[in-house]
């Protein structure tokens, strides 16, 4: 909500809060919800940092394969942020890694469709919805 009003300072406090005080799950989705706060300004850099940390962490909190499904989350966002900074060939990277870490584990992807959908599409020409096509 706040960050669709343009009100980055309670978008930032916000996500904080959910970083301190709920479980894995919402930890990293806050975190990269901190990154877009950081791309919304315009400070690419910072948001990569952010996304590196969000990866780091997410890595050391989540098991299993709910794990794929995240690091593909912050692999995909660290590519997009790549792409703006212009750094295209590392952005292609990152977005190969989301590609792989979501496919650790297909069934996973069933619980987060959105990271899923943007991990496969536009890359090896397949169907997201059949990625071993």
């Amino acid at each position: 909500m706040y960050l669709h009003q343009r009100n980055f300072d309670a978008a930032t406090e916000c996500y904080r809060r959910v970083i301190q005080d709920c479980d894995s799950l919402l930890q990293a989705d806050a975190r990269c919800c901190l990154a877009n706060v950081a791309v919304v300004r315009g400070n690419f850099e910072r948001a990569l940092r952010l996304a590196d940390d969000g990866l780091l962490q997410t890595q050391n909190t989540l098991h299993g394969p709910i794990l794929g499904v995240f690091e593909a989350m912050f692999y995909n966002q660290k590519a997009n942020i790549l792409a703006l900074l212009g750094r295209c060939p590392e952005a292609l990277q990152e977005r190969s890694r989301a590609i792989a870490a979501v496919h650790q584990d297909d069934s996973a992807a069933l619980e987060y469709p959105y990271v899923y959908l943007t991990a496969n599409a536009g890359f090896r020409g397949r169907d997201p919805h059949h990625p071993k096509s």
